[in-house]
């Protein structure tokens, strides 16, 4: 027998949250799982007798009928011999029997049996677990004989858990032996750290990568079989799941408070800290959806927090309803724990829902109703009940301009964020606040919490990037007042007009305060509402620019004019013509890898074919020996430039599309982390921040992960998704930020330069209707590329009057790019892009 037996069934499936993602929660059940599959296993390699196991779910196997393409590739395939697969069982092992399954393996008189490192581990985290939620809760529940049998079920269990260590203990690593879960202590001073104790621990890679169990002496391969422990439903197992839950929305917690920390010190842009934080709130939601038929049967979640806080509360020996003075809303004593675990916000948003409930229910406050908001005081040295009475002041106030502008406009809007809808929901429909609501409230107040008198940047952000998409498009329908091309009929204009109309609800007329004017409320300050709302404002301002980048790649796409300057830029630079960088151009050549078609052109024949090749014609047209000198269409049509930023489009659906879905699915995830997640270089950044004596940060988009990176990424946890999604935002905001139209006016305007500049010899060359209307401005640059190449089948299919080969159609053009592109005109669209990080396309 092996030093390490494992059982086939250690890769569980984990039905709570989808594979990617991991929690606390799913980290104990499959640490309970780990423990039950390896003890069941390794004691039927030793020769114990299955006849304990409990046979549970059979998994079902398809029909196999395949559909389609599949189903003929099957039929033309040569026949294999096939092989039955036995259906695989599930066994759930009693947690009685954990004692004795660990025994018979200690005893085992063959091969000495040897504990696994991620087996140990996974025992040590159970223990670890249960005991630090017993204490804690068990106090709060009435003493009924059922409470009491779900806590004598509870102590039981961490008995057998134990019991299963010491018996094993002998057989376990070194480094294991010893080791002893950390024990938590009842002193209230201690009380505030217990999440700390609860880490979620990854399971060991020797662990996960362990080989299955050797075949038995027949010969026979052993039958496939899952193993999971003994499942626990009463309310004691449920507490343990929600406080377990509670820990997890800590840990997200942390990483928003560092991302908003990172927009104000200008790490982050707005867009990508917003998104973020709404994706934070999403998952926490998934989270608890994924438990609520557990919660449910105890009281649902909102029950749960209060038995949570009173455990607590009788752990520390406070009395929950105790209040030092009238005008308090919770026993203060208790504020800094309460805080973590979002007790303080619950009461808040309590209250307010149950003054505000109903479709037409808006509760009217006078300005200073629950006191005053001095952004510029400093919380860190506020006492207690400083903090939770600002809190309240801004929570209401917030929480009243929502529910106007939920009842207002009862039609949810794409670009909402969590809070919003949530607030609708509740307010409207079911008058339950979820635990999730609970913490994108509190996610709310943390935004105010460290941006301070700064909070309304991120509507500046938002008005500033909104004026300059409506100035550009604006350009645009003017530039093109008279000039049109069959790929953009009129029709088309109504996209702009579409995104103009979002873009005016923000900089132009607040369309709120009109509302309250009509229904005699205070009117407050325009955009007041936006003002203090950075995550509503920064995910509108993802909305309107994701529109903006469509539609602008759209249009480049059918004028075709930013392609093919961007050929004859790269020509008249590969030929030493052009001495003046066209930063522009360079950045869209860095961001689009395949502006060209197999790379940057460097020869006059290589520009006339990728050129060629631009327009639409197969590779097959260049093909050595044709008889067929005519140019073959390629079925992909036209080349154009590509959408960007791969990750922040994965959310299009989600912010502009009305009526969309708005959770998050597993393959949602699967796809933001397989399409180019960025990863920041730590050496790099530590170089370039010394360098330049200031904090700078180099990010890179990971290359195609390797079967075992894809592997690992399904162990990420909620933190370590939403880093790599901020960071991949971030990297992506140049991408997402590009203005398409004004590149568009620029690279037409310079084609009429060219045009004008070359006029003489391309009529001289090639008839004065080379181009009958403006609209075929874009091919006077085939026309450059044929004067100058030396490709005879090329040239026949227009004939030249003069056959002469001539580059000094390519010297007019340099001419006349060289000096379109000078005073600041190379440089107007990055020059307008504001990142907290410097351009550098060089």
């Amino acid at each position: 027998m092996d030093a390490m037996v494992v059982a086939p069934a250690l890769k569980l499936q984990l039905t709570m949250l989808n594979s990617l993602l991991t929690s606390s929660y799913l980290q104990y059940k499959s640490d309970t799982d780990t423990v039950a599959s390896w003890l069941a296993s390794t004691a039927i390699q030793c020769g114990y007798a299955a006849d304990f196991l409990t046979k549970g779910k059979q998994k079902q196997q398809g029909s196999g009928r395949l559909k389609g393409k599949a189903r003929k590739v099957a039929r033309d395939a040569p026949a294999k011999p096939t092989l039955s697969t036995p259906p695989i069982k599930t066994y759930t092992i009693a947690i009685k029997d954990f004692i004795g399954l660990a025994e018979y393996i200690a005893d085992y008189k063959g091969t000495r049996v040897e504990v696994p490192k991620g087996f140990a581990s996974s025992l040590h985290r159970a223990i670890a677990v249960r005991r630090s939620h017993g204490a804690d809760v068990s106090e709060a529940l009435e003493k009924t004989t059922e409470s009491q049998a779900s806590d004598d079920r509870h102590s039981y269990f961490i008995g057998v858990l134990e019991h299963v260590r010491d018996i094993l203990r002998p057989l376990m690593p070194e480094s294991l032996k010893n080791k002893e879960p950390e024990t938590k202590s009842v002193d209230a001073e201690k009380l505030s750290n217990v999440f700390n104790k609860l880490e979620l621990f990854e399971p060991s890679e020797d662990f996960l990568d362990a080989p299955g169990p050797i075949p038995s002496g027949s010969g026979e391969p052993p039958s496939a079989a899952l193993y999971e422990a003994e499942r626990l439903h009463d309310l004691e197992e449920a507490l343990l799941l929600f406080q377990l839950l509670v820990q997890d929305m800590g840990k997200i917690r942390a990483v928003i408070l560092k991302t908003w920390s990172g927009y104000k010190m200008g790490m982050f842009d707005l867009v990508s800290a917003s998104v973020t934080t709404n994706t934070a709130v999403d998952i926490a939601r998934r989270m608890e959806e994924d438990a609520q038929p557990i919660f449910d049967k105890h009281g649902g979640s909102e029950k749960l927090l209060q038995l949570l806080h009173l455990g607590y509360c009788i752990e520390c020996e406070e009395d929950p309803t105790y209040k030092e003075r009238p005008d308090d809303f919770l026993n203060l004593r208790m504020y800094n724990f309460a805080e973590k675990a979002f007790w303080p916000t619950y009461i808040l948003l309590e209250g307010f829902c149950a003054i505000a409930k109903g479709k037409k229910n808006i509760p009217q406050y006078k300005p200073g109703h629950y006191g005053t908001y001095n952004p510029l005081n400093d919380r860190s040295k506020m006492t207690d009940r400083e903090k939770s009475y600002e809190d309240r002041v801004l929570l209401m106030e917030m929480l009243s301009e929502i529910n106007f502008l939920c009842k207002a406009s009862p039609r949810p809007m794409s670009w909402e964020d969590e809070l919003t809808s949530g607030l609708r929901t509740t307010l409207c429909e079911t008058g339950k606040i979820p635990l999730w609501l609970t913490f994108a409230a509190h996610l709310w107040l943390d935004t105010h919490h460290i941006l301070r008198n700064e909070v309304s940047r991120a509507y500046d952000d938002l008005y500033e990037a909104a004026v300059r998409m409506k100035d550009s498009i604006k350009e645009i329908l003017d530039f093109h007042r008279s000039l049109k091309v069959d790929n953009w009929p009129r029709s088309n204009d109504m996209a702009f007009n579409i995104v103009l109309e979002r873009i005016e609800w923000v900089v132009d007329e607040d369309t709120l305060q009109d509302a309250k004017r009509r229904a005699g409320r205070p009117v407050g300050q325009p955009f007041d509402w936006l003002k203090q709302h950075p995550i509503y404002a920064g995910l509108y301002l993802y909305h309107i620019k994701a529109m903006f980048q469509e539609i602008g790649i759209t249009f480049v796409g059918a004028w075709g004019s930013v392609m093919y300057a961007g050929h004859l830029y790269n020509a008249v630079r590969q030929e030493k013509l052009l001495n003046i960088r066209w930063d522009d151009m360079e950045l869209l050549f860095m961001l689009h890898e395949n502006f060209f078609v197999g790379g940057r052109p460097r020869t006059p024949d290589d520009y006339l074919k990728r050129f060629v090749l631009s327009l639409g014609a197969s590779a097959s047209t260049f093909a050595k020996n044709k008889r067929n000198q005519q140019i073959r269409e390629s079925k992909r049509g036209p080349r154009g430039l590509t959408e960007l930023a791969p990750v922040a489009r994965m959310f299009h659906q989600r912010y502009c599309k009305t009526g969309a879905r708005t959770d998050l699915a597993p393959n949602d995830l699967e796809e933001i982390l397989s399409k180019g997640m960025w990863e920041e270089n730590e050496e790099e950044s530590a170089e370039i921040s010394a360098a330049n004596g200031q904090d700078l940060r180099v990010f890179a988009r990971s290359k195609q992960p390797s079967k075992e990176q894809r592997h690992r990424r399904r162990r990420f946890t909620p933190p370590q998704l939403l880093q790599a999604l901020r960071n991949s935002l971030g990297a992506e905001a140049l991408e997402f930020s590009f203005d398409y139209l004004k590149m568009h006016k620029i690279c037409w305007t310079l084609l009429r330069s060219v045009e004008r500049q070359c006029r003489p010899h391309l009529t001289q060359m090639f008839g004065p209707m080379y181009i009958e209307h403006e609209n075929q401005l874009p091919y006077v640059v085939s026309y450059v590329f044929m004067a100058a190449t030396e490709t005879d089948h090329i040239n026949a299919i227009i004939a030249k009057k003069e056959n002469v080969v001539t580059s000094a159609l390519l010297v007019e053009a340099a001419d006349a790019l060289g000096e379109h592109i000078r005073d600041g005109v190379g440089t107007a669209v990055s020059r307008e892009m504001r990142f907290p990080y410097e351009i550098n396309v060089h």
